[in-house]
């Protein structure tokens, strides 16, 4: 099971948010199947929180 500070990778874009594929740290979790994940980008910024 996942745990908050885990780094994941998002495999596919989300279009609609304007996210391609990228990497993000889970910052939440709302039970075992639902995260709060940030999604940053190269450099370490924040593109857009996601859960």
């Amino acid at each position: 099971m996942p745990n908050i500070g885990d780094v994941i990778e998002m495999i596919i874009d989300i279009p609609t948010r304007n996210l391609r594929a990228t990497q993000g740290t889970i910052v939440h979790c709302h039970n075992e199947a639902a995260y709060e994940v940030e999604l940053t980008n190269e450099e370490g910024e924040t593109l857009d929180f996601a859960s």
